[in-house]
């Protein structure tokens, strides 16, 4: 619980710098706040048209946010330790396999990188699948690539008129 508080603090933080948005101005606090809680926490609202009003950096860090509240917060401290070459000891296993439910600790660390590795190549081939079918095709001379929801602009009409042409 204290480590999603850290990183919805640590998101706050940095979308609220003048480099998050677009047009270079400081982000209100509390759009920041509700922006990276939402995304930590996977909820997908928004306050701000996450295409239009984030600078690449912006999106950036919501990403980041999104995978690390996705993974789970035990589960994304655990890679980076890993990633960092650090051996996990007895005490930070029986915290991890807590977290998880998991009540044996056998396997535990293999565990963790399978879930991270199926996890990003799941990711992975479904972003490549989105971008060739996207760009692929298109609806009365309008690019699929307008359907995504929160990168394009888009009117309750078009996202509507979109949902009915298209089952996906």
């Amino acid at each position: 619980m204290l480590g999603f508080a850290v990183l919805i603090i640590f998101g706050t933080l940095l979308l609220i710098l003048p480099i998050s948005s677009k047009t270079g101005n400081i982000t209100p606090p509390a759009d920041a706040l509700f922006s990276a809680a939402s995304a930590v926490c996977v909820t997908g609202l928004i306050v701000q048209d996450t295409g239009t009003y984030w600078s690449y950096f912006g999106q950036a860090v919501i990403l980041i946010l999104i995978q690390l509240g996705g993974l789970g917060f035990m589960t994304s401290a655990t890679l980076l330790i890993l990633a960092l070459g650090r051996h996990i000891g007895l005490r930070e296993k029986l915290l991890i396999g807590e977290s998880l439910g998991i009540p044996r600790l056998g396997g535990l660390i293999n565990l963790i990188k399978n879930m991270a590795i199926f996890t990003f190549a799941s990711e992975a081939i479904g972003t490549l699948l989105f971008y060739f079918y996207f760009s692929s095709n298109t609806v009365s001379g309008m690019p699929y690539g307008n359907r995504f929801f929160r990168l394009f602009q888009l009117s309750t009409t078009q996202v509507l008129t979109f949902s009915v042409i298209s089952p996906v």
